[in-house]
């Protein structure tokens, strides 16, 4: 995995001859499962088609962990809620961006926890930066911890 300091927007600026945005918002929890799935099984299988299998599995395994964590935190407390997922593609990557409305998280501070050894949650399960530590996967956080976008090249 590397952390790379870049806004959605710059992520997409790494795309060469990108297309998109393809994008879903949703805020009940089953319609956001079945929608965002949708977007994140495109683009797993783009990822398939252009890396192969075993880098496929390696973006689904991060874009589910990320996408289970926006409709935990992004979708609490009714319909005010949301999770948006917006896919780009290019010809030498994918990017799948997730959006949620929840109260966001110091990501900074989770990442350089994370790097150091320590322990970057106070909860048992937390396992989104180790499906991210992929030397593949670029992941980059912004919107103060509410979005991410994971990113194969």
């Amino acid at each position: 995995m590397v952390f790379v300091d870049l806004t959605l927007d710059g992520m997409v600026g790494k795309l060469r001859d990108p297309v998109g945005p393809y994008e879903r918002t949703q805020t009940e929890r089953f319609d956001v499962l079945c929608s965002a799935s949708d977007i994140a099984d495109d683009c797993i299988a783009e990822v398939e088609f252009a890396f192969g299998q075993e880098a496929a599995d390696l973006f689904m395994d991060a874009c589910y962990e990320a996408l289970g964590n926006a409709v935990d935190w992004g979708i609490k407390g009714g319909p005010e809620r949301f999770v948006k997922t917006t896919s780009h593609y290019g010809r030498n990557g994918v990017l799948l961006s997730i959006e949620n409305s929840g109260g966001g998280f110091d990501y900074a501070a989770k990442i350089g926890a994370f790097r150091r050894g320590e322990p970057y949650s106070d909860q048992s399960s937390g396992k989104g930066f180790v499906l991210f530590n992929r030397d593949e996967i670029e992941v980059s956080y912004d919107m103060d911890g509410r979005r991410i976008n994971l990113m194969i090249t």
